[in-house]
């Protein structure tokens, strides 16, 4: 999402980030009737007809009716392929199409669409890993992760209670140093019910020392590391990869290819005069898109071009001149930014100017897309 240009001295000339979505905004409501279970049936059964070993990495309580927004999967590296076979097979015959997919390393998001824009659009994402890495190393085997599955009543392979917890606790720590909050309670209990899976997976990515203290840490709900220990978690995952260099080569080269990939996303340039309501109305659109479908909505405030605002040449030049800056004109709310109009050749010299720039802007605009 961008809003256009403003003109405010309090807010700073680029301000990107992501929106702070309202808590459970674009997650399905408990005990609602959702299309995918007929999908996720299908897709539980082919798999084990064909021997492919696969196991739901978390939230698998539900399934196959319920899941809060997305469902994780695990599957070997070498069953890959086999595996996306199998899957846009079960999608077609359950009348579900893929919209887009993601490719990084050891990772795939599958956009999975169901219904039509006339009777409403369901998306349901599917992120399929074939191997728990960050930055191409390797925090937790997947041979020995899938080794260790289980089998829900409905037919879904998931992990344990303690191994499920450490996963999500190592997935969050090592890129972002802290725990998500909507995951905190769930990786207490999880903890709490299995502590002898739990503590292995966690001495097997962070060794027995540091692997105590979190486990501590999440006993008393400390869900923030400490610098020290956030780097010697990284220290400890990068010496238990095999040829970790490589690994690290190879993630930053699939990074790169992603930024290359045709574009999943959108961006909405509002452009228009101070007051008129382009911060409301981008935030209401990013509302109503987030997670329907994209996972994440990016908010720019301000000049979105490359090219020195107008205004600013002006400033300068009359510094340069030796001339005073004019004295600023009190602007009342209901006229903000259109104090005075324009006469029509500055008018469009003012257009062209700013065309220009926003052409020059699909630099950063595609970089946010």
């Amino acid at each position: 999402m961008n809003a256009g240009r403003q003109r405010s001295d309090t807010v700073p000339e680029l301000t990107p980030g992501l929106l702070d979505m309202p808590p459970g905004l674009g997650e399905n409501a408990p005990g609602t009737e959702l299309p995918f279970a007929p999908l996720i049936r299908r897709l539980a059964a082919r798999l084990d007809e064909t021997g492919i070993a696969w196991a739901v990495l978390r939230n698998a309580a539900d399934l196959p009716d319920y899941t809060r927004y997305d469902v994780d999967l695990l599957v070997s590296p070498d069953q890959r392929r086999n595996f996306l076979a199998i899957l846009e097979a079960s999608a077609a015959e359950t009348g579900w199409w893929i919209a887009g997919r993601i490719r990084k390393r050891h990772y795939l998001c599958l956009l999975l669409v169901r219904g039509s824009p006339a009777t409403g659009l369901f998306f349901l994402p599917l992120d399929v890993f074939t191997a728990l890495e960050f930055r191409g190393w390797r925090f937790l085997e997947t041979a020995a992760v899938l080794h260790s599955r289980i089998r829900t009543p409905q037919g879904i392979w998931t992990l344990p209670a303690g191994t499920e917890a450490a996963i999500t606790l190592l997935k969050e720590l090592l890129p972002h140093g802290v725990l998500k909050e909507n995951s905190r309670a769930a990786v207490q209990a999880q903890a709490a019910a299995d502590p002898k899976r739990f503590r292995a997976g966690l001495e097997w990515a962070a060794g027995p020392d540091l692997a105590g203290r979190l486990v501590e840490a999440v006993r008393r709900g400390e869900w923030s590391l400490a610098p020290a220990d956030a780097r010697e978690l990284h220290r400890a995952v990068r010496r238990r990869t095999p040829h970790p260099w490589l690994g690290l080569a190879a993630a930053a080269a699939q990074n790169l290819a992603h930024l290359f990939r045709p574009a999943l996303g959108f961006v909405v340039c509002l452009a228009g005069a101070d007051g008129s309501g382009k911060t409301t109305l981008a935030r209401g659109l990013a509302e109503q898109l987030y997670k329907r479908p994209f996972k994440a909505c990016r908010y720019v405030h301000g000049n979105i071009g490359v090219l020195p605002r107008f205004r600013d040449i002006r400033a300068w030049c009359r510094r340069r001149a030796g001339r005073p800056a004019p004295a600023a004109v009190p602007e009342p709310p209901a006229l903000k930014g259109m104090l005075t109009p324009l006469p029509a050749w500055k008018s469009a010299l003012l257009a062209s100017y700013y065309a220009v720039d926003l052409w020059l802007a699909r630099g950063p605009l595609r970089r946010w897309r």
